[in-house]
């Protein structure tokens, strides 16, 4: 299903197919590179923001973004759909252009949280 990847190394936003599992080729933990994820929930979206969730124990490359405007994320994330009336994902509401646009990036950023 539709998803956003977004890369602070690169400073980019793609769009990216995503199984709706954690495991698998084209799971989260391989789209993000990561171990451990948490999901950060938006405030005026159904959509969910899937980050590393280690990212933000290292100094690095992060981002802030509209969609959640609660303080810098750290480290690679995913905007997916959030789940529908029967519990099952669903693709992205957004627009790549809307999760982008969302997006200003920073750099060393401190450990957060």
């Amino acid at each position: 299903m539709r998803a956003y990847l977004i890369d602070p190394y690169t400073e980019s936003v793609t769009e990216c197919e995503y199984n709706n599992e954690f495991t698998g080729k084209g799971g989260a933990y391989e789209l993000l590179g990561c171990k451990m994820i948490e999901a950060v929930y938006m405030d005026q979206y159904p959509d969910i923001i899937f980050i590393d969730e280690e990212g933000r124990f290292k100094p690095q490359h992060g981002f802030m973004t509209t969609l959640w405007p609660h303080g810098p994320l750290a480290g690679k994330a995913m905007v997916a759909g959030g789940a529908d009336s029967k519990g099952e994902g669903t693709p992205s509401t957004l627009t790549l252009r809307q999760v982008a646009d969302s997006i200003t990036w920073v750099k060393d950023i401190p450990e957060i949280y």
